[in-house]
């Protein structure tokens, strides 16, 4: 997902401090951020469930795309820098190269899950 990076001179970049939250689960930001550099922890509940490390990575998009609440908080688990779009819907209409790309993460993330479920 590096590529998407390509795409993100409107976003405001943004350091996270080790241990600071980009979002906290149950709010609704209406935002999308794209890592870096650093590692974020997935966590839902007291659980971590997913790190995000590769730079491009995404989250935010299924609150935004659903227009829901955030089903996790992300923390940073190192120093990290990130860029944040405060209206991710209009960057998403502005940015059709990169709807295509969270696109593409959605179906491998179903892909995934649904792989699992089957086996």
């Amino acid at each position: 997902m590096r590529e998407i990076l390509d795409y993100c001179t409107g976003g405001v970049e943004r350091k996270v401090p080790a241990g600071g939250f980009v979002l906290r689960e149950g709010t609704k930001t209406g935002r999308l951020f794209v890592l870096i550099e650093g590692r974020l922890e997935v966590i839902r509940g007291d659980a971590v469930v997913a790190v995000l490390a590769d730079p491009g990575a995404v989250t935010g998009e299924m609150s935004l795309l659903l227009d829901r609440p955030h089903t996790a908080t992300i923390r940073a688990a190192v120093d990290s820098t990130i860029y944040e779009f405060d209206n991710a819907a209009d960057f998403l209409h502005a940015q059709p190269a990169v709807a295509l790309l969270v696109a593409r993460l959605l179906a491998q993330r179903l892909n995934v899950a649904t792989t699992y479920l089957t086996n």
